[in-house]
């Protein structure tokens, strides 16, 4: 029963990529074309190791966390709002499998960028569940922003602020609500406070987005 679950959640994933047409590819331009050629000019220009490393680390955090978000909206957009959702609810009873599938995908891809910059650079994986975090902080933020108000421009707009904010203010009291980190994970405990209860709470915000997107159905 679960094997066929799955089949289907699968079946229905690609045609929801699809739709996007050429906006799907966004991500791909960020991932792939911008972070490595900001990684390759750093490499140019600068000297010092330690602080090209420390500058890539920067623009993972500033690309990678707000591009998550992307798939999330746009592929998911059609059953909250428009004319044609009401209709695609009646046979849609949760959006969690499919949430959970796109992350995953993106996720994927983020791997690939890991294993790109490992070659070129540096060992980033002693970041990477920083930046795994940081990311489902932002998509899940987006989903459930998504299910709560029925449009896509509120989760989309509210994760660019929320973005421009991280970027500018990360320094005094402020950086106690800044998912950014201006230091590098070295160990275990440097994830653990604070980013263990982000982790937490981004577990929980994609299920309270499906829980108001079942309460309107």
């Amino acid at each position: 029963m679960c094997h066929q679950k799955l089949l289907k959640e699968l079946s229905i994933f690609r045609p929801m990529l699809r739709k996007m047409g050429a906006i799907y590819f966004v991500p791909h331009l960020f991932l792939y074309v911008l972070i490595p050629l900001l990684g390759i000019g750093y490499m140019l220009y600068h000297q010092d190791v330690e602080s090209i490393r420390g500058l890539v680390f920067y623009d993972f955090q500033k690309f990678i966390p707000f591009m998550s978000i992307w798939w999330v909206l746009f592929g998911l957009n059609d059953y909250v709002e428009g004319d044609s959702s009401e209709l695609l609810r009646v046979y849609k009873h949760s959006l969690l499998p499919d949430f959970w599938l796109i992350f995953g995908w993106y996720i994927l891809h983020v791997v690939i960028l890991f294993l790109i910059f490992e070659l070129l650079l540096a060992n980033y994986w002693g970041d990477f569940l920083l930046i795994v975090t940081q990311s489902l902080a932002f998509a899940g933020s987006a989903f459930c922003l998504l299910c709560v108000t029925r449009t896509l421009m509120v989760p989309f707009l509210g994760m660019l602020l929320y973005e421009i904010f991280a970027m500018l203010s990360n320094f005094g009291a402020l950086a106690y609500v800044n998912l950014f980190s201006l230091q590098r994970m070295r160990g275990v405990s440097d994830f653990i406070i604070p980013y263990s209860i982000v982790l937490a709470v981004s577990c929980i915000l994609p299920f309270l987005g499906d829980f108001f997107f079942q309460k309107r159905k």
